[in-house]
This record gives C-alpha cells, sequence and structure tokens, in this order.
C-alpha cells in the first residue's frame, strides 16, 4: 500500500463529531445569526461536516451544497445527521487545486522508489531535490487550473478549515519520509509555500464569485503551544484583508485533537460579495 493510502487514515479524526460540539454550535451560532433564512448556501471542503451542523442549516437554509472532491464523506455526512433524503440538500464533486489523489499516490510511490536503493542511509538533501523536482512537475498542473462554482451559485458561502487542508498533502508525505530518516531539508517546504501563494487567491476568487451576498471563511489563526503560523490558512487571511471587503470578523476556538491537547485559534472573516 502507498504511503498516501496510509496518511489518508490519519486524516480522519476519532470521536470528531462528539468532542467538537461546542466548537460546531458555535460556529452555526454565528453563520446562522448573520444569514438570511430561506436562503442558499455553498459549504466548501464539507467532508464528513463534523464542524459544520447539518440539522441547524436544514432548518435555516432553504437549499444547501456540500462541495468535496471526497464523495463519500459528503455522504457520511448526510447519514450522520440523517438527511440522506432530505430534498434541500445535494452534493458537488470537485478538486480545488487540480491536483488528483492519483498524482499524490504517485509522488509519494516516486520518493519510496529512490528511498528502498539506500534505506535509511539516503541524503536527506538528494532526497528534498527530488521531491522538489517532483513537486514542479505537480504544481505545474495546479497552475494551470482554475476551480470553478459557476457565478452567484449561492446566496451565501462557508469555508471553514479548508485552506489549511488543500495543499497539505504534500507536506504530510514529506514529513513521513523526513521522519523516517530523522532529518530534514526545507526546500520541501519552501516549495509548498510558494504553491499555497497561488493556489489559495485563486480558490477564494472562485468562491467569491460563485457567492452572492457574503462568504464567510474560518482559519486557523494558532495553534495550542506553538508560535508557527499555519501554512495556508495564513495565506487566506492575508489574502482576504487585502480585498477590503471584510464586513465581520470573530474569534472561537477548535478542539482539533482533544487526545493531543490540539486545539486551534479560528478566525471567522465575513467578506461582502455583493
Amino acid at each position: 500500500m502507498s504511503i498516501y493510502d496510509e496518511l489518508l487514515k490519519f486524516q480522519i479524526i476519532p470521536d470528531a463529531y462528539e468532542n467538537w460540539t461546542q466548537y460546531r454550535n458555535a460556529v452555526a451560532d454565528y453563520l446562522l445569526a448573520n444569514t438570511r433564512p430561506h436562503t442558499s448556501v455553498g459549504v466548501f471542503g464539507a467532508g464528513r461536516c463534523n464542524d459544520i451542523d447539518l440539522r441547524r442549516f436544514a432548518e435555516h437554509f432553504s437549499s444547501v451544497t456540500l462541495i468535496d472532491a471526497d464523495e463519500a464523506a459528503m455522504k457520511f455526512a448526510l447519514r450522520q445527521y440523517h438527511l440522506s433524503d432530505h430534498p434541500g440538500f445535494s452534493l458537488k464533486i470537485s478538486e480545488f487545486t487540480g491536483i488528483t489523489p492519483d498524482d499524490y499516490r504517485a509522488f509519494a510511490d516516486e520518493l519510496s522508489s529512490l528511498l528502498n536503493v539506500r534505506g535509511i542511509h539516503t541524503d536527506i538533501h538528494v532526497l528534498a531535490d527530488y521531491a522538489v523536482f517532483k513537486l514542479d512537475k505537480l504544481y505545474q498542473k495546479s497552475e494551470n487550473f482554475t476551480p470553478d462554482f459557476g457565478s452567484g451559485s449561492f446566496d451565501y458561502s462557508v469555508a471553514f478549515g479548508v485552506h489549511s487542508q488543500i495543499n497539505n498533502m504534500a507536506a504530510w508525505i514529506w514529513s513521513a519520509f523526513a521522519s523516517n530518516l530523522k532529518a530534514d531539508d526545507p526546500a520541501v517546504a519552501k516549495r509548498i509555500i510558494r504553491a499555497n501563494k497561488y493556489l489559495i487567491p485563486k480558490l477564494n476568487t472562485a468562491i467569491l464569485r460563485a457567492t452572492k451576498e457574503a462568504a464567510f471563511f474560518g482559519c486557523e489563526l494558532a495553534k495550542t503551544g506553538s508560535s508557527d503560523s499555519i501554512q495556508g490558512a495564513c495565506q487566506c487571511i492575508h489574502d482576504l484583508k487585502s480585498r477590503n471587503r471584510i464586513t465581520g470578523q470573530a474569534i472561537t476556538y477548535w478542539p482539533f485533537d482533544t487526545a493531543q491537547n490540539l486545539i486551534y485559534q479560528m478566525l471567522i472573516q465575513e467578506v461582502d460579495c455583493r
């Protein structure tokens, strides 16, 4: 099995639905207080919706569209909230970067092939150079890809915890190899950050274009025990500020992984799309 497929298993946080109840309620309270009832909403990067209360959305919005590359996760979300047959819900399967699971799987397998030649004696810098070379090829796809969710498709849009995730798989894959070798090379992280600088604005532009009234972005501002910025989230926060259309902000806390005491301070930014 590819390292990529192994890493996918860790994307499911045990007991997330139960542990995120307070956060989920805080997010819903804010969103429902700042949107008109009987309108439509697009939920970007919906996944399993452990952070978005679809039951409350069903009571407030007349139409809810879940948007994600993972159809199975979205269907799980509807089952979890007992909404599989609700006529107000629809699913849209969509890539946000143009890079597919097969692309990441191939990237991981190519690094594995090189690592298998010398094992733990592999020079981390040689491996990093190869990883950057392969990432250059991979990101050529994203440079030529523009996400499109239509124009004025929804009255409101919601994107929480999305921007830190859309380009994190390459970092996860690299981290697995670096951990195995007990070494690191910053060149790979720098290449990933460079890609975020155009991936994030392109995604934001597409989301705002698809929204008639207001879009709500939830980004990790900080995390417990670390002063490091969260890549993707950081770029999103700055990109939205540069557009000069923010009409509201709020702070809440996301207990992302209680087992590891990992808590994110979340910044909610409301952007006017009218």
